[in-house]
């Protein structure tokens, strides 16, 4: 029986991972980003996935994302990172779960989302891949993203910032785009991709076109925040995003998606493993992960999910205009610190808090800008805490990290990319 994203969230830790994407702006407008290259991405895309698994129970890949492509470098990229053994393995293994709509009129979510991409651009849409997608949704976990057609309630997220895209588009224009989106609404019921991106294509116009698809992509990731949480939509540091919170129903306590990031929990492994950890997660065997996700990793899984609530309560420090003053007043930061000792478990290790939060902060709004920020914030943690804010270290991660350790230190495949500092 298929249950939906909410029943599956109450006894999982889920993630929903949309970089993946026939929607991400980098695959839709190249020419506005720097160089990308297909075997890069396809390595990008499975360190993620890889990272991912470490702190999730499940990662949600919608069936829109995987086969909804308008470009042939999304499509390039997406194909080859489903095609993977590796990826069939996450699915195999369950921890990869498709997310498809229209259960109330076809089950066959993969078939529905086969016929509603070949609107636009079929060709596309090779028949060897679709056969590949609906051989995999077989071996597949799947979860109802939606019984019926689309969201209905996306064009909520999306027409306000269309509305405020003045520079790229003149007000006529804005004008056009949002009557183009609620035209849509009021046709389908939704506003989906391939009915909008195929006007967009015909501006011809690579800056109006990537504001405009990054605008969508924005208000897909803000909608999964509201609407499917306490699901986590995933934000790298790859798509510059806004601050996006989100309510994790289990304890009606507010947390800041960034923080989920891979590129966070990338920062925590690299501090303990070393510079070559990258290289070596890439020749993991998803066997060799799933052999490891047991009793010691539930509790490193949920005690790194209990650092980032902590850290989602003191991080607007971080973007305060005045965080440097902020910092330096003593009284700030003794609220500061209690209100993290009140969101984490009693016996909370603040040293393994402090370096999650000097990650989390760094990512937030980048070290350059934020730097001198950051120093202060651990100078004061240590100050009160009287120990040093740079060691991970807690004695509930620990069994977990040296199993992780020995994996790394012996993986089955090959090493894919060179180590990088």
């Amino acid at each position: 029986m298929l249950i939906s994203l909410e029943e599956l969230s109450i006894h999982a830790r889920c993630a929903i991972y949309n970089d993946l994407s026939h929607m991400n702006p980098r695959y839709l407008t190249p020419q506005q980003y720097e160089p990308t290259f297909h075997d890069e991405e396809v390595l990008y895309h499975k360190k993620n996935l890889f990272l991912l698994s470490l702190y999730f129970d499940k990662i949600i890949i919608c069936t829109d994302n995987v086969l909804a492509f308008t470009r042939y470098l999304s499509k390039d990229v997406v194909c080859s990172v489903v095609a993977s053994p590796w990826f069939r393995d996450l699915v195999e293994q369950g921890i990869i779960v498709l997310a498809g709509w229209g259960s109330s009129f076809n089950t066959d979510m993969m078939r529905n989302q086969a016929e509603y991409s070949s609107i636009y651009r079929p060709d596309l849409k090779e028949k060897w891949y679709v056969d590949h997608l609906l051989s995999l949704s077989r071996i597949a976990g799947w979860v109802v993203r939606e019984p019926s057609m689309g969201e209905h309630e996306h064009i909520g997220y999306l027409r306000p910032l269309v509305l405020r895209s003045e520079g790229p588009f003149e007000v006529d224009e804005i004008s056009s785009l949002t009557d183009l989106i609620d035209r849509t609404q009021d046709s389908v019921g939704y506003v989906g991709t391939m009915e909008l991106f195929p006007f967009i294509d015909k501006l011809h116009n690579p800056e109006k076109a990537d504001s405009f698809f990054h605008s969508y992509y924005v208000s897909w990731h803000q909608y999964c925040a509201q609407h499917y949480a306490p699901m986590i939509p995933i934000h790298t540091s790859r798509i510059r995003l806004p601050l996006t919170t989100l309510s994790l129903a289990f304890n009606q306590q507010t947390t800041v998606t960034t923080l989920y990031s891979p590129d966070l929990f990338q920062r925590f492994l690299l501090r303990r493993f070393g510079p070559k950890m990258l290289s070596k997660i890439l020749a993991v065997e998803v066997k060799q992960l799933t052999q490891i996700r047991n009793g010691d990793w539930g509790r490193f899984k949920e005690r790194y999910h209990e650092y980032i609530a902590a850290a989602s309560s003191v991080c607007w420090v971080a973007l305060h205009p005045q965080a440097h003053e902020l910092l330096t007043n003593n009284q700030v930061m003794d609220e500061l610190i209690t209100e993290i000792f009140k969101s984490a478990a009693k016996d909370t290790d603040i040293s393994a808090l402090g370096g999650v939060l000097d990650a989390v902060l760094s990512i937030l709004g980048g070290v350059a800008v934020f730097g001198p920020v950051f120093q202060v914030f651990k100078e004061q943690i240590n100050s009160r805490a009287g120990i040093v804010a740079n060691a991970i270290v807690h004695r509930e991660l620990e069994p977990f990290l040296k199993k992780l350790h020995s994996v790394l230190d012996k993986p089955r495949g090959d090493l894919l990319i060179p180590s990088t500092a």
